[in-house]
C-alpha cells in the first residue's frame, strides 16, 4: 500500500503500529517493521512508521517535561552518503501521531482509551525521550529549560526511497 494521502489513514496505520507495540513491548523494530511489510505495508513506509510514531507521541511529554527546542525535522541519508533535513510537518505518520497523542493527553487519564501501560511501552522507544529522560538525571528538574534536540535520525532507507515511495515507485 503506497503512502497515505489523507490524516485518516495515517492515523489507522499510526495507531496500527501502537497496537503491535503495545501488545507486545518486547518485540524489535525489525520485527514490527517485517509484520507490517508482511500485511502489504511499503517497506519504506514501514521504516518511517516505527520511527515516526513513538517519537510524534513524546513530543507533548517532553514538552510538559520543559523542553520548547523539539526538532520540526527529521534526518535521513542520501545515496551518496550524505545526509538531508526533512519536515516532520509533511509527513502524515508524523503529524497524525503527535495529534492522536495531543488529543489523548489532553483527556482526564479514567476517559483515556489506551492503558498508561500502553502508551509508555510506545513512547519510551523514542529516542528524544530517551535523552530528555537522560538530561534531566543529569542535570536536575531545570535541565531542559533552553534545551534543543537535534533531528531524528531515520536509518534504513535513504531520501531516495522516501521520494520514490511518495511517487508510487520504486528506487
Amino acid at each position: 500500500m503506497p503512502y497515505p494521502p489523507d490524516h485518516a489513514v495515517a492515523l489507522a496505520r499510526a495507531l496500527h503500529v501502537f497496537d503491535i507495540i503495545a501488545a507486545r513491548p518486547e518485540i524489535s523494530n525489525e520485527e514490527v517493521i517485517a509484520k507490517l511489510v508482511e500485511e502489504g505495508i511499503d517497506p519504506v513506509d514501514a521504516v518511517l512508521l516505527v520511527g515516526f510514531v513513538p517519537c510524534a507521541m513524546s513530543y507533548p511529554v517532553v514538552k510538559w517535561m520543559g523542553t520548547t527546542g523539539l526538532s520540526s525535522h527529521y534526518m535521513v541519508r542520501k545515496q551518496s552518503g550524505r545526509t538531508v533535513l526533512l519536515p516532520l510537518e509533511t509527513e502524515h505518520y508524523f503529524t497524525a501521531a503527535l495529534a492522536w497523542a495531543e488529543e489523548l493527553l489532553a483527556m482526564p487519564l479514567e476517559r483515556r482509551p489506551v492503558s498508561l501501560e500502553a502508551f509508555n511501552a510506545v513512547v519510551h522507544r523514542s529516542p528524544v525521550l530517551n535523552a530528555a529522560e537522560r538530561f534531566l538525571e543529569s542535570f536536575g528538574p531545570d535541565a531542559l529549560q533552553g534545551a534543543l534536540f537535534t533531528p531524528l535520525v531515520v536509518c534504513g532507507i535513504t531520501a531516495e526511497q522516501i521520494k520514490a515511495s511518495r511517487r508510487g515507485t520504486r528506487a
